[in-house]
């Protein structure tokens, strides 16, 4: 839209740092497939593909259950949220993820 270059500008900012964060998510995945193939304890193998296959999911798709909602507050502290305050992004807060889950039935 003409004139509005710095809305622009955050908007796709704001698709950088999510495909950043994607792409972390991925590289965990990754690292976890990888142990999991060195791994000789089959319980801990276990846990290790299953590290994987939520990495793989999430945070690029919704969370289908807590566990793996959980899951995505590992990756917040790699994002900067414009105007939004640390403590808010924190686990145990009152901040947007929270609320996002309790609207989503998660909690």
């Amino acid at each position: 839209m003409p004139g509005h270059y710095e809305k622009d500008y955050y908007l796709e900012a704001m698709l950088i740092a999510s495909e950043g964060i994607i792409a972390l998510a991925w590289r965990y995945a990754a690292e976890a497939e990888r142990l999991a193939g060195l791994e000789k304890n089959p319980r801990r193998k276990k846990e290790l593909l299953e590290i994987a296959k939520v990495c793989r999911r999430v945070p690029e798709h919704p969370a289908p259950t807590f566990r793996e909602a959980l899951a995505v507050l590992l990756f917040l502290p790699y994002l900067h949220i414009h105007g939004a305050k640390r403590r808010q992004l924190q686990p145990g807060t009152n901040g947007p993820v929270p609320v996002a889950l309790l609207q989503g039935g998660l909690l």
